[in-house]
């Protein structure tokens, strides 16, 4: 159900090439800062290794 509501909202958006675009800026830079945290975790572990 929320799903749905979800996609069609998505749909609405993607009508518009301006904000899908901040969308996907949005994106990229949520996926960029949580490769960051994973590689801090990633270090966390290591240090606590040694």
């Amino acid at each position: 159900e929320m799903h749905q509501k979800e996609r069609n909202q998505l749909k609405g958006r993607n009508l518009n090439p301006l904000v899908l675009r901040k969308v996907m800026l949005d994106t990229n830079a949520m996926m960029e800062e949580f490769k960051e945290v994973l590689l801090l975790r990633k270090l966390m572990v290591e240090l606590h290794k040694k």
